[in-house]
């Protein structure tokens, strides 16, 4: 059983760490896309960077990574409901939440790129999704109202992520979800709130891009 923990943590955080962004990125205009923009690989600077199509390819895969995370560390442990390992035992919800938060780990600080990724918010969202697919719909429903009055990507994902932890503890609270998913809340969001610190400094100082403000990619970087 402890093989079968640690496989479910790997292959999360193996699959987490494919870097989307990078490839696309490579194919689409031979850039290294986190020579552009923020920075990062994630879909909302390809989007700005290299445009929609590119943009809604990445942000897919990426919420693949954590869907396929979630799942495979489902089939690992099967259809039991508690793991032993030793004296201690441990949910095979909370189990597919380790592989779920490996996966946001792996995505942020993926091993094949030099742990230079992205934010994590496709991910962590879409393996939130996974965990508890009707349970996400309220932190999604009140990003995409943010997303839509302000425009900031950002804003919107830092207060997505935080509404998920606030619903989560209020089900956990309830006996309606188990506590594992409460841990994977926490964690992760802490995980995307501290990977969008530049963000957040530059929300406060006002020179937060918006969507649909495009990063161009000159000649000259192009096949960098």
């Amino acid at each position: 059983m402890v093989l079968k923990l640690i496989s479910g943590i790997m292959l999360g955080y193996l699959i987490g760490a494919i870097p989307i962004g990078l490839i696309v990125g490579k194919m689409a205009r031979g850039v290294d896309i986190r020579d552009h923009g923020s920075g990062k690989m994630g879909s909302t600077n390809v989007l700005r960077t290299l445009g929609v199509k590119a943009g809604i390819l990445v942000l897919l895969a990426d919420c693949g990574k954590g869907i396929a995370a979630v799942l495979l560390a489902g089939l690992i442990f099967g259809s039991g409901h508690v793991i032993a390992i030793n004296d201690f035992d441990i949910s095979v919800n909370s189990a597919r939440a380790v592989a779920g938060f490996a996966a946001v780990v792996g995505h942020t600080w993926p091993i094949y790129i030099g742990f230079k990724g992205g934010r994590g918010v496709s991910t962590y969202s879409a393996a939130l999704f996974a965990l508890s697919p009707m349970y996400t719909l309220f932190p999604f429903a009140l990003a995409m109202v943010i997303l839509a009055s302000w425009r900031y990507v950002s804003l919107a994902s830092l207060i997505g992520v935080a509404a998920s932890v606030v619903v989560m503890a209020c089900l956990v609270a309830l006996g309606k979800q188990p506590g594992g998913f409460l841990v994977y809340t926490v964690l992760g969001s802490a995980l995307v709130i501290f990977s969008h610190w530049d963000n957040i400094a530059r929300l406060r100082a006002g020179t937060e891009r918006r969507l649909g403000e495009r990063e161009p990619v000159s000649a000259s970087q192009a096949g960098g």
